[in-house]
């Protein structure tokens, strides 16, 4: 979300007022004039719970020196990084 007009930072109630959203807690890490850039870290009360999907033939892989690559499954593959399949 781009605002390039409009923006006021009022330091005294640390706030930030965005057209369209309005006034916005703020925290200032210094003072400055001129042109500036904001971050904004949006938290939301209700997140919904998001599990992933897991199969149950899901495996884990370790590239390594000894083999190209170790999976958790207790596989080898490989006879080195330089011998990569």
């Amino acid at each position: 979300m781009s605002f390039p007009q409009g923006v006021k930072v009022e330091f005294e109630k640390g706030v930030l007022v965005l057209p369209k959203v309005g006034a916005v807690k703020a925290v200032y890490s210094r003072a400055f004039e001129g042109k500036f850039y904001v971050s904004v870290l949006v938290e939301e009360e209700n997140q919904p719970s998001v599990k992933p999907d897991m199969e149950e033939n899901a495996v884990g892989v370790d590239l390594g020196l000894k083999y190209f690559a170790g999976l958790s499954t207790g596989e080898k593959v490989g006879g080195g990084a330089s011998q990569a399949p």
